[in-house]
C-alpha cells in the first residue's frame, strides 16, 4: 500500500474516488461538510488572530466548501463577508449556502473594498473542474485578489490553476497556503502550480476508505522513498562492486560537460569512472580530477573498448552535433550495456529515428519538445501528456526534467520530484544529473530506480545549498559536493 501523502492523482482518478465515497457516506454534502471543517480547522491554526474574513465562492462543490468555512466561521464569532460570484450549480452547493445564510452569515456580490477591510481571504472559486480560461467575473475578483498584501487560503486548487497539469492559461489566484481534499493532485506539483500554490495541506477526508484505490497517478518521490531504493553496502565492498562508468562526450570547447557528469557518477557512489572525448580534450578533462580516467575517443575500437570495458554508459554530454559526434553517438548507442542519454545525444536519437529498451533518457523541455515534434509552450502546458508521448515514442525510461521533474516507465508506473528551486536554472545541472543516475545504475540499481534517487539527490542537493548560501549564483559542481552528505543522511 502506497503512502497517502506520497500518492498524487488525476482528476479523473479523484472523481472516480469522490463518486465512491459518496456511496460510502451516503450524500455528497457529507463530503462538502468534511472538506468545510477541515478547512475552517486549518484556518484557525494557520491564522489563530484573525477576525475578518472574505470566503469567495462560485457556483460548484469548491464554493460548497467554502459555504460551510464561513458558516463554522460565522459561529465561532469572526467577521465574514461572503461573496458569490456565481450561484451555486448543484443542491449540495445551495443547501449549504442557505445553511450558511441561516447562521447569520452576509452574502454579497463583489467588490474590492470587501477584500481591503478583510485579514484573510478564503478562494473557494473554481475547483478541480476548471480548465481552459477564466471567464468574468472571475477573472476580475482573482486579479484584484493578487493585488492585496495579506494571507490568501485555497480551498482544494487555487483558483485558475488547472489540477491535471498545472497550467495557467491567463491569471491564478496567488495562495499562501492551500488545502487538498480526498487525494493530492498532481497539477499542484507542475508548472506554474509552485508559483501559485503556497504551502500544500492533505485532508483525505475518508482515510480508511481512500486506501483501497490503488489507482493512482504517480509517486511523490520522498526521503522514505529513497531509503527504501538506496545501494547498500557490506563490509568487504571494493570498487569493483560499486560498478564503472563510462561517460561518453567532451567535444571541442565542452570538457567541462564530461567531467562534471563523471565527477558526479563518482560522487554518488560509483567505483570508477572513464571519459570518452575528443582528443585535444582528454588533458583537460584529466585535469580537472585525478580520480577520473581518460580515453581519447578517435576510431570505433577506441568507442568500442571503452564501452566494453564499462557496466553503464552516460552518452551525450558535451557531445555536439558535429560529424565526429555522430560518429561516435553511432557507436555508442549500439552497446548492450545500460545507458544514460542525455543532451546532444537526444537530439541525435531524434534524428536517427532510435528506439532503446535499456535506456534513460534525460530530456529537459526543449529537447523533449524537438523530440516529439511540439513546442515548448505546448508541452509545458501538459507535461503528463509530453511524457507520456516520450515513453510511447522510445520505449525507454524518461525524465522530464522541469518544475515538478517526472520519471515514468512504460508500464505506467511514474514518480515526480517536488524538490528543487530556480538557482538550479544554470549551465551544467543536466550533466550533473546523468552522472548521477549512472553512477547509482553502476551500483546495481534498476534503471527506473537511478533515476528517481539522482533525481531526488540532485534537487535535495541544490535545495540544501539554497538553504546555506542562496540559489542565485549556484554552480553545477556545487551539487556534486553535497551528494556524499545527502547519501550519508540516508544510511
Amino acid at each position: 500500500m502506497r503512502n497517502l501523502t506520497n500518492a498524487l492523482y488525476s482528476v479523473a482518478q479523484i472523481r472516480a474516488i469522490e463518486a465512491s465515497a459518496r456511496k460510502f457516506l451516503k450524500s455528497d454534502k457529507s463530503l462538502m461538510e468534511l472538506a468545510g471543517q477541515e478547512a475552517y480547522s486549518c484556518l484557525r491554526q494557520c491564522w489563530p488572530s484573525v477576525s475578518r474574513v472574505v470566503v469567495l465562492c462560485g457556483g460548484g462543490n469548491n464554493g460548497g466548501d467554502g459555504f460551510v468555512l464561513a458558516r463554522l466561521a460565522q459561529n465561532a464569532g469572526l467577521s465574514v463577508c461572503l461573496v458569490l460570484a456565481a450561484k451555486p450549480s448543484t443542491s449540495e452547493a445551495e443547501e449549504a449556502l442557505n445553511k450558511a445564510l441561516a447562521a447569520g452569515v452576509v452574502a454579497s456580490s463583489f467588490s474590492e473594498a470587501a477584500l481591503v477591510e478583510a485579514d484573510l481571504i478564503v478562494d473557494a472559486l473554481l475547483g478541480i473542474g476548471f480548465s481552459g480560461k477564466v471567464r468574468e467575473p472571475f477573472r476580475t475578483i482573482m486579479l484584484s485578489v493578487n493585488k492585496q498584501v495579506k494571507p490568501v487560503f485555497s480551498l482544494d486548487v487555487p483558483s485558475g490553476l488547472d489540477a491535471d497539469s498545472g497550467r495557467i492559461s491567463q491569471v491564478a489566484i496567488t495562495a499562501d497556503v492551500t488545502m487538498s481534499f480526498i487525494g493530492l493532485k498532481r497539477g499542484l506539483f507542475m508548472s506554474k502550480a509552485r508559483d501559485v500554490a503556497g504551502d500544500i495541506v492533505f485532508k483525505p477526508l475518508i482515510a480508511g476508505h481512500l486506501s483501497v484505490h490503488d489507482d493512482f497517478w504517480a509517486t511523490c518521490l520522498s526521503d522514505q522513498w529513497i531509503e527504501n531504493v538506496r545501494p547498500t553496502r557490506h563490509n568487504s565492498f571494493h570498487k569493483g562492486d560499486a560498478g564503472h562508468v563510462g561517460v561518453v562526450g567532451g567535444f571541442r570547447g565542452m570538457p567541462g560537460a564530461v567531467a562534471l557528469s563523471g565527477l558526479a557518477a563518482l560522487r554518488s557512489g560509483a567505483g570508477r569512472v572513464t571519459v570518452g572525448c575528443f582528443p585535444d580534450n582528454a588533458e583537460s578533462v584529466a585535469a580537472m580530477s585525478p580520480e577520473l580516467m581518460v580515453k581519447p575517443l578517435m576510431t570505433d575500437d577506441d568507442v568500442h573498448q571503452l564501452l566494453e570495458s564499462v557496466d553503464v554508459a552516460v552518452i551525450g554530454p558535451g557531445l555536439g552535433l558535429t560529424d565526429w559526434s555522430k560518429k561516435i553517438f553511432h557507436h555508442s548507442i549500439q552497446t548492450t550495456v545500460p545507458k544514460v542519454v542525455d543532451a546532444d545525444a537526444l537530439t541525435l536519437l531524434e534524428a536517427n529515428r532510435q528506439v532503446l529498451t535499456d535506456a534513460v533518457l534525460t530530456p529537459h523541455p526543449g529537447e523533449a519538445a524537438r523530440m516529439l515534434g511540439i513546442n515548448v509552450g505546448c508541452l509545458e502546458g501538459d507535461r503528463p501528456s509530453a511524457l507520456e508521448a516520450l515513453l510511447a515514442k522510445f520505449n525507454s525510461i524518461a525524465v522530464l526534467k522541469g518544475a515538478g521533474t517526472l520519471i515514468g516507465r512504460a508500464n505506467g508506473e511514474q514518480l515526480i520530484c517536488d524538490r528543487g528551486n530556480p538557482g538550479m536554472a544554470t549551465a551544467g545541472m543536466g550533466d550533473v544529473l546523468s552522472g548521477m543516475i549512472g553512477g547509482l545504475m553502476s551500483q546495481g540499481l534498476p534503471a527506473f530506480e537511478a533515476a528517481g534517487a539522482g533525481v531526488w539527490l540532485h534537487a535535495s542537493a541544490g535545495d540544501l545549498i539554497a538553504k546555506n548560501a542562496g540559489a542565485v549564483g549556484m554552480l553545477a559542481s556545487d551539487l556534486i559536493r553535497q551528494v556524499p552528505y545527502l547519501s550519508s543522511r540516508l544510511r
